[in-house]
């Protein structure tokens, strides 16, 4: 769909919507709206892969490690060297048998 088509189906002109996508102006909720209508998708679709930031998140159990804590660690150093290094790993089993390894150190504590 052209940014014409857009414009045309919700109402302003195409240089609007050029401004929209650039993100020279803010897109607001009832707008959003009339764009998704237009294109055929739930607004939430413009906010697939979006950052979870504000979403409710059950509280870790005993012993487990928050998502936030995880997400955290992987952006150190030893995290993406961790994450690196087991992806480079080619064989499944070995790959199992790590993950095993290192579940035995978990289920212990």
């Amino acid at each position: 769909m052209s940014q014409t088509d857009v414009a045309d189906a919700i109402g302003i002109t195409f240089q609007q919507v050029q401004k929209y996508e650039r993100g020279a102006n803010r897109v607001g909720a009832s707008r959003l709206q009339q764009i998704s209508e237009a294109l055929g998708v739930s607004p939430f679709y413009f906010f697939e892969g979006a950052p979870t930031v504000g979403k409710k998140t059950p509280a870790p159990k005993e012993g487990e490690l928050s998502e936030g804590a995880i997400v955290s660690f992987l952006g150190t150093r030893e995290g993406a060297a961790l994450v690196r290094g087991f992806l480079s790993i080619e064989q499944k089993p070995i790959r199992q048998a790590l993950l095993n390894f290192v579940g035995t150190f978990t289920k212990a504590n």
